[in-house]
């Protein structure tokens, strides 16, 4: 996304590369969604390069620098998916061991 300048690079990369690693686990595809929703989707509009960014730009002529302290939610997301999955990771370990 990054470099791509658009989220769907950032949508189609991590899902062809980490679905077979999200099945080795045991996590549904419907982790895998979410996981990417609240990673690659979201972080998109305060990158001021990228085609999000620039729309709000040229709509409200706001710029992603001038927003970016402001959208929380775009921060704070990733770390909860990351939060979220690792305590459910850890849940499944320690049912797959009592098993």
């Amino acid at each position: 996304m990054v470099i791509t300048c658009d989220q769907t690079a950032a949508i189609l990369i991590p899902a062809k590369f980490a679905k077979e690693r999200f099945d080795h686990t045991g996590l549904g595809r419907e982790v895998l969604a979410r996981t990417i929703s609240d990673t690659g989707t979201i972080l998109a509009p305060i990158l001021p390069w990228n085609v999000n960014a620039l729309i709000i730009y040229g709509i409200t002529g706001i710029s992603a620098l001038s927003y970016g302290p402001y959208a929380v939610l775009c921060f704070i997301s990733p770390i909860i998916t990351f939060l979220i999955g690792a305590i459910r990771f850890e849940k499944t370990a320690d049912a797959k061991i009592e098993a």
